[in-house]
């Protein structure tokens, strides 16, 4: 369809015929929403610009809802006990050690594949980001921890699957934001912000299929652990200390507001990054997993 603008100019009496200008303008094509979930992410192989093997081709459905995206992400399945765990003791030296110490073997594109030929479409990988983590106060990702990450986000994305990344457990660091010592809450801060801003960095470009994940089970009173032992959490306002940390602070009600500020802070840096984060669906961790605390 067009619109047609006819100008008609005439100065003075004339056998001459008035000058007519012609403006075609376009209608507008209306948007279709099931044309555009239909997308694939899916492109030749090429290198992101981390120099991984990818096929994503960086879609970015901005008029695709939360809501949508459910629609398409279908059966989940979790990596468990591979990219989460946990190097916090110190005993190993390598990523493939910290992938395989819990007995499972190496994620390859193979296993992706079999996933998706059972149906699965969506993928969440936990990850411990900490492992080999620099120790100069910056917290600087271990490059190839972050290339392990990617590559094996790039194995669900080829399958054209949903990916979610988060941090996990990662060492139980998290009981720092509970500490007495407010040098110590402001290190957990600084750690927080600078995972995420370093992962928002590293992703920024990949297409929606990717969702970020501002934390787990973490945002209860695990602010509040003592130590770096596995369920550890201690009950607000305990005076058990083992040395590891000092004792957790928070009242239950403190946990929850800190808990609306961690996430509010991942959301603030994540979009803040610019690039597709600024339009990417995130996955707000809730309060725990305890349903006496929700």
């Amino acid at each position: 369809k067009l619109s047609v603008t006819v100008k008609v100019t005439a100065k003075k009496k004339t056998t001459k015929k008035p000058t007519v200008t012609v403006t075609a303008k376009p209608t507008a094509t209306p948007y279709n929403k099931e044309a555009d979930m239909k997308k694939s992410n899916v492109t030749t192989e090429h290198k992101s610009k981390n120099g991984i093997d990818s096929t994503d081709n960086g879609l970015m459905r901005k008029n695709i809802s939360n809501l949508d995206l459910m629609k398409l992400m279908g059966y989940g399945w979790n990596l468990g006990n591979q990219m989460e765990q946990s190097n916090y003791s110190g005993k190993m030296t390598t990523i493939e050690q910290c992938e395989t110490s819990a007995g499972n073997p190496e994620a390859t594109q193979k296993t992706f594949d079999g996933l998706k030929s059972y149906g699965v479409n969506t993928v969440r990988i936990p990850v411990a980001w900490s492992n080999f983590m620099s120790q100069d106060g910056k917290y600087t990702i271990n490059k190839e921890l972050f290339d392990r990450v990617e590559t094996i986000v790039n194995y669900a994305l080829n399958d054209e699957m949903y990916v979610i990344i988060n941090i996990h457990w990662d060492g139980g660091w998290w009981g720092m934001f509970g500490s007495s010592d407010e040098t110590i809450r402001a290190k957990a801060w600084k750690k927080y912000e600078a995972i995420w801003t370093q992962i928002s960095e590293r992703f920024k470009n990949y297409s929606d299929h990717l969702i970020f994940e501002s934390a787990n089970e973490e945002l209860t009173n695990h602010m509040n652990d003592a130590n770096l032992g596995l369920n550890t959490a201690i009950n607000p306002k305990t005076e058990t200390y083992d040395g590891s940390y000092p004792t957790g602070t928070l009242t239950l009600e403190e946990c929850y507001e800190t808990a609306n500020k961690i996430n509010q802070t991942f959301v603030n840096v994540v979009r803040k990054s610019g690039g597709n984060n600024e339009y990417r669906h995130l996955l707000i961790a809730g309060f725990g997993t305890n349903i006496n605390n929700t």
